[in-house]
C-alpha cells in the first residue's frame, strides 16, 4: 500500500508542477519585473529561433544544412537586452498615456503600438542584429527601407498573431502572451519560408 500511496504523491506533485512554476514566475515578476521580463523574452527569443532553424533543416531535401549556434544567441542578447525591458517600459507608459478606461482605450493602445512603437522597434532590430552578426549598423537600417528583402524577421516584428491583448491591462501574464506570440510564434511560423530562421 506504501508504494502506491509514494507513487499517487508523485504524480500529484507532476501535475501540481506548472500550477507551482507558474506561482513562482508570477513572483518573480512582482520582485523583479524588468529582470524576468528580459529573461523570459531572452529564452523565447533563442529558442523560437533554434525550433525555426530545426523545422527548416528538417524541410531541406538533404538535410546538410547545420544550424547556426549564434542565431540563438543573437536572439538571446537581443531579446534579454532590449525586447523585455522595453517592452515592460513602454507597456507601463502606454498605462499611463491611455488609462484602460478612457473611450476607445483598445484601438489607441493598438494605433500606439503599431505606429509608434513597432516600427522604431523594427529599427532597433535590424540595427542591433546587423551589428551582432558584424556588420554596420547602416546595413541594418537599409534593411527598414526595403521589407520585402528582410525576411522572416520584418515579418516576426511587424505580425504579431494577437494585437489586442487576451489579458486585462496590469496584469503580469500579458508580458508572456506578448512575449510567446510576439518573439516564439513568428519564428516558427516564418520557418517555412525562403531564408527563414
Amino acid at each position: 500500500m506504501a508504494p502506491a500511496a509514494s507513487r499517487l504523491r508523485a504524480e500529484a506533485g507532476l501535475v501540481a508542477l506548472p500550477q507551482r512554476a507558474l506561482a513562482q514566475y508570477l513572483r518573480l515578476l512582482q520582485l523583479y519585473p524588468v529582470l524576468t521580463k528580459a529573461a523570459t523574452s531572452g529564452i523565447l527569443s533563442a529558442l523560437g529561433n533554434f525550433l525555426a532553424q530545426t523545422i527548416k533543416k528538417r524541410k531541406k531535401e538533404n538535410g546538410s544544412q547545420r544550424l547556426d549556434v549564434g542565431g540563438p544567441l543573437r536572439y538571446a542578447i537581443y531579446g534579454f537586452f532590449f525586447t523585455g525591458p522595453l517592452s515592460h517600459f513602454f507597456y507601463l507608459f502606454m498605462e499611463r498615456w491611455v488609462p484602460p478606461e478612457a473611450p476607445w482605450a483598445a484601438v489607441k493602445r493598438l494605433l500606439l503600438d503599431r505606429l509608434l512603437f513597432a516600427p522604431a522597434f523594427l529599427l532597433l532590430f535590424f540595427v542591433v542584429m546587423s551589428f551582432l552578426e558584424g556588420g554596420d549598423a547602416a546595413a541594418g537600417a537599409a534593411k527598414v527601407r526595403l521589407p520585402h528583402r528582410a525576411g522572416p524577421q520584418a515579418a516576426s516584428l511587424h505580425q504579431r498573431p494577437f494585437p489586442i491583448s487576451l489579458f486585462p491591462p496590469c496584469n503580469n501574464l500579458r508580458f508572456l502572451e506578448v512575449t510567446v506570440t510576439g518573439d516564439l510564434c513568428p519564428h516558427l511560423l516564418s520557418s517555412g519560408r525562403a531564408g527563414g530562421g
